[in-house]
């Protein structure tokens, strides 16, 4: 049977500590420019099938040093996404054969075949997320959020404007509350930053967002969004995961992860978040 043969990532910083044991991690000392540089380094690096790039001072359009780090080319290689899977590159397709069946109704043993296979599977995506009140998610709340102190890329020349990579976007339909985990949405939406505390995201018309933001459409109330940075290998995963609309990607993060999620009430939106995100 499939099991976890990897470690439990609980959040990013663990998960680069055990690609950097891997010598797989290269930090980056000098200045590269948030607008085109990173993208021009990481995608040669990308082509190579090359090793996580840490840009340790990245610099932002006014020619400041960012306060933060930024982290590219994460999953640039088939390992390092099977990895975030909690799998070693020979599971994958197993894996991949049960979400086959997840989205496709098989024949009853077909589906009991998936479901021999993962025998942690049906109680891990039943298992109740562990809710904190104290967590790194959380560490700077007493602030105004100004989004151009983060180093985000502008990739390409002639771009709109800067363009937040992998943000794990939380969503739930109107007429839930913050506590109904299973009825959120994650999603990867390209999300655009248009000044200190504005971005806009674009979700297609068929995507989870959009259904639940028709919803509060109808109901003429404004919609809580929570917009996630730096999440776990198994929540950034989850979230471009093509998972049917009856799976939260949140619980089935907690099977990939091999570990509960730890999610805590977000600061300014009803919404709870992940707690180890960055």
């Amino acid at each position: 049977s499939v099991m976890r043969s990897l470690p439990a990532f609980r959040d990013l910083r663990s998960f680069l500590d055990w690609i950097a044991q891997r010598g797989e991690l290269l930090r980056i000392a000098e200045p590269v420019a948030a607008r085109h540089q990173i993208t021009a380094v990481q995608m040669k690096v990308l082509r190579d099938g090359g090793p996580v790039l840490r840009f340790d001072r990245p610099v932002l359009d006014n020619g400041q040093i960012a306060p933060v780090a930024v982290v590219t080319n994460l999953f640039g290689t088939r390992a390092r996404v099977a990895a975030g899977l909690g799998l070693t590159p020979d599971q994958v397709p197993e894996l991949g054969a049960f979400l086959a069946a997840l989205r496709t109704p098989a024949p009853v043993e077909g589906m009991r075949d998936a479901m021999s296979r993962w025998p942690m599977l049906k109680a891990a995506l039943s298992t109740r997320p562990k809710i904190l009140r104290k967590a790194p998610v959380q560490d700077v709340t007493d602030e105004a959020p100004d989004l151009t102190n983060l180093p985000v890329q502008t990739c390409w020349p002639g771009d709109a404007g800067p363009l937040i990579i992998w943000p794990v976007v939380l969503t739930r339909p109107h007429g839930t509350q913050a506590k109904d985990v299973g009825r959120y949405n994650a999603g990867v939406y390209r999300s655009q930053v248009l000044g200190r505390d504005r971005l806009i995201l674009r979700w297609l018309a068929h995507r989870g967002g959009a259904a639940h933001h028709r919803s509060w459409v109808r109901a003429k109330e404004p919609m809580p969004v929570a917009v996630v940075l730096g999440a776990d290998p198994a929540t950034l995963l989850s979230a471009a995961l093509p998972l049917p609309e009856t799976v939260s990607e949140l619980a089935f993060s907690g099977v990939l992860r091999g570990a509960r999620t730890e999610l805590m009430p977000a600061h300014s939106v009803p919404l709870l978040v992940p707690a180890h995100a960055e």
